[in-house]
């Protein structure tokens, strides 16, 4: 099992902004599309990271640890990719 770094990204959206719709819009992409890939992201580490109820989404303890996972290594790949010519060190 390896998370993609758009599930992350998508999974930290719906973290920040507590709406899956919410979340869709802020990353540009179609409600059903995110949800489908965190789905996928759930049934590939097997346990359930979003706690659903109406248009809210919650992270479950699981979720909320993934997601600070997911932010250090969201960080780590920017600051590899502000790695470069012409990148102030």
């Amino acid at each position: 099992m390896t998370p993609t770094l758009q599930q992350l990204r998508y999974l930290v959206a719906v973290a920040d902004c507590r709406s899956i719709t919410a979340a869709a819009s802020s990353v540009y992409v179609a409600q059903p599309a995110l949800s489908r890939s965190i789905q996928a992201l759930e049934r590939e580490v097997g346990v359930e990271l979003l706690d659903r109820r109406g248009r809210g989404a919650t992270l479950t303890p699981e979720g909320a640890r993934v997601v600070r996972l997911a932010r250090t290594v969201l960080d780590a790949v920017a600051a590899i990719e502000n790695i470069g010519p012409g990148v102030a060190r």
